[in-house]
């Protein structure tokens, strides 16, 4: 998330779900905002 946010992005802090899923918010240019995660390593 670091580069998204040096690109001028904004982002929430990542959050850890109990099943280990890691998922944070970003905001586009024009407000809409999106969620992104990645599953647990194996």
């Amino acid at each position: 998330m670091a580069g998204v946010v040096e690109r001028g992005i904004s982002a929430d802090p990542v959050v850890t779900m109990g099943n280990g899923v890691r998922t944070a918010w970003v905001a586009d240019p024009d407000g809409n905002r999106i969620q992104v995660g990645q599953p647990p390593d194996r």
